[in-house]
């Protein structure tokens, strides 16, 4: 307490020092003054904490905080002792002899320089009231924003009394959901049944029994709108305890519209059905590790596995290629394109193989898959080299006749196949130009032999029996079912891109690529190499020529991409092997 002694007679027209202290004392706040150790040296008479002053006075103060709010008041107390700050505020809880904690507002000083002693005085404002009112005002706005909420969602929310199935609340979902008014169930709750599908009413039944005996239910059954649509409905909920009797009387629920989710899982079964019956391996792998994480039953008889065998199987453990280089034929797709397709060897369970054609397509759900659908090839391939193996043989037979162009036809074909890749043609498409480029001087087979090796020019007559190979081969090829265009390919080879060559006269647009490239190839493996009337006029003369040429003669792109296949020195290598 402060001496006595020590006051000061106020001078005239001043407030003096038991005037302050009648004012300090009638106040409302609590007004407390600590010293430099923060023990409690004075606090206000009609301070309502339910202590006395000396039960206060002499104390530490942070006796009398929520432990909580030590390290803030600490930390408040020494920002005045260090800086001497003016005026602080901050909020705390005090301890209350018959309440417990009360909440405060606390403002603080240091104590002014002319004081007897060092220190801080606080004062400290109750606002617990106002702490419930806001506490009050906060619980309405969330029931207000839950109640929103409710009206807004999609699913049914619903409050029920337990034993008389009374409604007391319904979500406007009911509206949207069931196509009956909210209005309907409060006038009548056993109109909720009515809607249930005859088949569903026993379970639904059976699981309101239920709920009485347990805390929780869940029930799945169909209802039927007033519009004859049927919809499938999830419901689960539990009881609610009342805090005054501790017995359970109300029920809570959510009713979930699953429609849309059954008709997906039917889709699916159906898919099941469809995939598990194709003749293709169908796998589904994880995007990430390429593990395999679904095989359809054709997949898993062709293999030789069991399901619990190949899930979560390396990809690569039944394919002949490492994990890498599918990864890198995904990289390497075209931009935005959704699949790759590419040929490969697929493994069995007891080590042997078999050639397939795999197409992985991206699949984008929430998580990323690949899908690959496995096709084997084995029939196509031996169709293949039984083709490859023909058109070789017409090759050697044409050759035979022919010594000047041994390896003519060849070297073409190895020259077309790499301005076709550079090209950026498809694999099927190169394929296809292999096979022509290597036959495509079958038709000279008819040609008399006597002139093929004439050593000198050829006569009118003479070429034109010659250009006559053209058509010749085509009516040779065409008797063979190839999956490529492999006779038009021949037919076209000496086309030109002005119209002025044979035997149809297209123009550039008309002929098929492949002969545009081949057409290229020809001149520059013909000018490059000896011929019975001529010695090699050289690469530079070859250039030449299709540089002449180029766009009025030759496709100019075709031209392109064989200078740049020399300037790539990738060319000469080509036709001189």
């Amino acid at each position: 307490m402060v001496d006595k002694k020590m006051r000061k007679q106020p001078k005239s027209g001043e407030i003096g020092f038991d005037d302050l202290y009648a004012i300090i004392n009638t106040s409302k706040d609590f007004h407390w003054i600590l010293d430099e150790n923060s023990i409690v040296r004075f606090v206000n008479a009609t301070v309502d904490l339910g202590f006395d002053p000396d039960e206060v006075v002499d104390t530490p103060f942070i006796e009398h905080l929520h432990p909580e709010d030590l390290k803030s008041a600490q930390n408040f107390l020494e920002e005045l002792r260090a800086n001497h700050t003016p005026s602080l505020r901050c909020n705390w809880r005090i301890r209350s002899k018959n309440e417990g904690w009360v909440a405060v507002e606390a403002w603080g000083a240091p104590l002014p320089q002319t004081s007897n002693m060092s220190g801080s005085v606080l004062h400290m404002t109750d606002i617990s009231l106002r702490t419930q009112n806001t506490t009050h005002s906060n619980l309405a706005v969330q029931a207000r924003n839950l109640l929103e909420i409710a009206n807004f969602l999609p699913d049914v929310f619903w409050i029920t009394e337990l034993k008389t199935n009374t409604v007391q609340y319904i979500s406007p979902g009911y509206e949207r959901v069931w196509g009956k008014s909210c209005a309907s169930l409060y006038e009548d709750p056993g109109s909720f049944l009515y809607s249930i599908h005859r088949d569903d009413i026993s379970r639904v039944i059976q699981a309101r029994k239920n709920r009485l005996q347990h805390e929780s239910y869940e029930v799945e059954f169909r209802i039927i709108r007033p519009d004859g649509e049927i919809r499938h409905i999830w419901a689960h909920g539990h009881t609610q305890v009342n805090c005054d009797t501790n017995k359970a009387d109300r029920f809570i629920g959510v009713a979930t519209d699953i429609t849309e989710r059954k008709q997906n899982e039917l889709n699916l079964r159906l898919f099941r059905k469809q995939i598990d019956g194709a003749s293709d391996i169908m796998i589904l792998l994880n995007a990430a590790t390429l593990d395999i994480i679904n095989i359809n039953d054709r997949g898993l008889s062709t293999l030789g596995y069991t399901v619990e065998e190949i899930l979560n199987t390396p990809f690569n453990s039944i394919t002949a290629s490492n994990r890498d280089a599918l990864l890198l034929k995904l990289n390497n797709r075209d931009m935005g394109a959704p699949s790759i397709r590419y040929e490969e060897e697929l493994v069995c369970r007891d080590g042997s193989t078999f050639p397939v054609e795999i197409n992985v397509n991206i699949v984008s759900t929430d998580l990323e898959y690949l899908y690959a659908s496995i096709r084997d090839i084995s029939d196509k391939k031996r169709l293949a080299d039984s083709m490859h193996s023909t058109v070789y043989a017409l090759a050697s037979a044409l050759e035979t006749r022919d010594s000047y162009t041994s390896g003519h036809q060849q070297r073409v074909c190895l020259l077309a196949v790499a301005i076709a890749e550079l090209l950026g043609l498809s694999p099927e498409v190169i394929q296809g130009l292999e096979l022509a480029a290597t036959v495509h001087d079958i038709g000279k087979i008819a040609a008399p032999s006597q002139i093929l090796s004439k050593p000198g020019r050829l006569l009118p007559p003479e070429f034109e029996l010659i250009k006559l190979h053209a058509q010749t081969g085509y009516e040779i090829l065409s008797k063979v079912d190839f999956p490529w265009p492999i006779a038009k390919i021949v037919q076209q080879h000496h086309e030109r891109c002005d119209g002025s060559g044979y035997p149809l006269g297209l123009c550039k647009d008309e002929i098929l690529i492949e002969a545009r490239i081949i057409a290229v190839a020809d001149v520059i493996e013909a000018m490059t190499s000896h011929r019975p009337y001529r010695p090699a006029l050289g690469i530079n003369a070859a250039l030449d020529e299709i540089k002449r040429g180029r766009g009025k003669i030759y496709d100019e792109t075709v031209v392109d991409t064989a200078l740049s296949l020399h300037s790539l020195n990738k060319l000469i290598p080509l036709i001189t092997c």
